[in-house]
């Protein structure tokens, strides 16, 4: 399950660094254009560079919301979660509420939070 949550992590990650990458590409293109006085950075360029923020933001919360709700249902079914898995989905859950998450999460940590470390013993019948 850990390397899923890894793979999930740097998949993700790397798109939004990647976003991240060409909004400040972007803005050194603008920046560099200005300087040599063939491009002026207007206000209409930030807000262009500011609303592609936004929205590399809003589809990242998206895309963690998601991953997170996958990967605390499957501990809720397993019906427990390791230590070493604990402190990943922790991680991801304060990188979450850290870039705005909100509390929709909230009921699925609290099931998550009471799970046992470690794999319940089932009873032969």
């Amino acid at each position: 399950m850990s390397e899923t949550l890894i793979l999930i992590i740097t998949v993700g990650g790397s798109a939004t660094v990647a976003g991240i990458f060409n909004l400040l590409a972007n803005f050194q293109k603008h920046r560099a254009e200005a300087k040599r006085g063939t491009h002026i950075a207007t206000e209409e360029t930030l807000q262009e560079i500011k609303k592609e923020l936004k929205l590399t933001k809003t589809a990242q919360l998206a895309s963690m919301q998601n991953t997170l709700a996958h990967i605390l249902s499957k501990h809720i079914e397993a019906e427990y979660a390791g230590v070493s898995e604990r402190k990943a989905v922790k991680k991801l859950l304060t990188a979450y509420h850290d870039i705005g998450g909100n509390g929709e999460l909230e009921p699925l940590e609290k099931l998550f939070d009471a799970l046992p470390a470690k794999k319940p013993v089932k009873e032969r019948g």
